[in-house]
């Protein structure tokens, strides 16, 4: 009777915790840009504090159940309850201060509330039963578990594929960019989170008949099987669904290609054979002047992969706006608009690997300020004009950053990106001009 009435004191206390948590988090991100107005920033980080709340309330109630012969009505209604309360909670708070003064698209921060958010309750609770199917006594630790896996399918996928956009249960979506005002809830999204809500609550309904109603541990155990199994043939076959783009799916679309000295440039047929010659030529003159430049040669073909344009971009990789570089996969990602303007800057990123460090290639501790600053100073101009020329006239005119601390930790993203890539790209060059690449490359790797 002790032990039981401790299990329901703890489940109680759980949700109360989750409430009062979830009531604390979402005022403080009222303080905070992007989560402060009712859109998809705000949908998003609630979709990741849901689930993770509700799998903890799932495993305290179901260790309640567990003691209960009369569960089923009680369960359902209890868990409904708690539900309707946890995911209430933040669209008053944000609806509220959207209502009193915040701009916002309500139709889109509503689409994205239930097609984000709303599902992550569903997909929290089964994923806390299916901890504590596997294991009565650690089913805390399974759960951790099971999360943070789900978790690292996207960071898999970023160092492995090309793409930078993700879709995954626990947040739904993450588009390659944040502070995109033209984010809208596509198709292909609906559809992604209506296979996560089918697929999650036939498992959550299946393990909670098996273990609770019948208790069946074979069958428990074969719904526990064949759920992993059935999630691994999705992500297997997600790049075909257009859930993911690995290099092979990316080539299907980028069906054409040229191979020079120096580089693999992949294309879409719709851009013309003399507009790729330019483009060509303009690879390997960039190539042979950063080579020159950081005093390195690159022992491999570097790939290109060149989009027809911005939406084609947005919608294969992930990124439509900005073009970019991975390092470590020795590829860059540009559109046949903007080799004139950012060509240089990637390429400068892939040369740049070659003293880079870690499994990324890239500067010592992943300091962004370097980073950047290294291919801006490679490629020294800003919007047509020298780099210490904007640096000069950004200090002239008030606009003054701290150098020492731009380039410690995550600084680089503290004011406009603008000020930060020049100021860091000019101090760059001025380490470099003034001390030489060798000792450069010393401090890149081991800052």
């Amino acid at each position: 009777m002790r032990n039981r009435l401790k299990k329901i004191s703890f489940g109680r206390s759980i949700t109360l915790f989750s409430i009062l948590l979830i009531i604390i988090i979402n005022f403080i991100l009222l303080f905070f840009p992007l989560t402060n107005v009712f859109g998809f920033e705000f949908s998003f980080v609630n979709a990741i504090l849901i689930t993770l709340l509700s799998g903890f309330i799932s495993i305290s109630y179901f260790k309640k159940f567990s003691i209960n012969s009369e569960i089923d009505n009680k369960s359902f209604k209890t868990l409904t309850q708690i539900g309707i309360i946890l995911l209430l909670l933040p669209l008053v708070i944000s609806l509220t201060h959207s209502l009193l003064g915040s701009s916002c698209s309500l139709k889109d921060g509503f689409l994205f509330y239930l097609v984000l958010t709303i599902p992550s309750y569903i997909i929290g609770l089964t994923l806390g039963l299916i901890a504590f199917s596997i294991s009565k006594k650690l089913p805390v630790l399974v759960y951790l578990i099971l999360f943070f896996l789900i978790l690292l399918i996207p960071l898999i996928e970023f160092y492995l594929n090309p793409q930078i956009y993700f879709f995954n249960p626990i947040f739904g979506l993450f588009p390659g960019t944040i502070y995109d005002e033209g984010l809208s809830v596509s198709l292909k999204l609906v559809l992604y989170r209506s296979v996560n809500l089918i697929f999650f609550l036939t498992v959550f309904l299946l393990l909670f008949k098996f273990h609770f109603r019948n208790r069946d541990n074979f069958k428990k155990n074969i719904v526990i099987a064949s759920s992993l199994i059935l999630a691994l043939i999705f992500i297997s076959i997600s790049p075909f669904l257009g859930f993911s783009t690995t290099k092979s799916s990316l080539e299907k679309h980028l069906n054409k290609r040229v191979v020079t000295e120096h580089f693999i440039i992949h294309y879409p047929g719709e851009i013309e054979e003399s507009e790729i010659k330019i483009i060509t030529l303009y690879h390997e003159y960039y190539y042979s002047r950063l080579s020159k430049y950081f005093n390195v040669k690159v022992n491999k073909k570097i790939e290109s992969f060149i989009f027809n344009n911005n939406n084609e971009k947005g919608r294969l990789f992930g990124s439509a706006n900005a073009d970019v570089a991975k390092p470590w996969l020795y590829q860059i990602y540009t559109t046949k608009d903007s080799y004139n303007k950012t060509l240089e800057h990637e390429i400068a990123h892939i040369i740049s690997a070659s003293f880079g460090t870690g499994i990324f290639k890239v500067a010592d501790g992943l300091n962004p300020s370097l980073i950047e600053g290294t291919a801006v100073a490679g490629s020294p101009y800003y919007d047509g004009h020298p780099i210490d020329y904007m640096a000069s006239l950004a200090l002239e005119n008030g606009y003054k950053i701290n150098i020492s601390n731009l380039f410690n930790g995550v600084s680089f993203f503290g004011q406009t990106s603008s000020l930060s890539y020049i100021y860091a790209g000019s101090f760059s060059k001025y380490l470099i001009d003034n001390y030489g690449i060798s000792k450069f490359k010393l401090f890149y790797k081991d800052t």
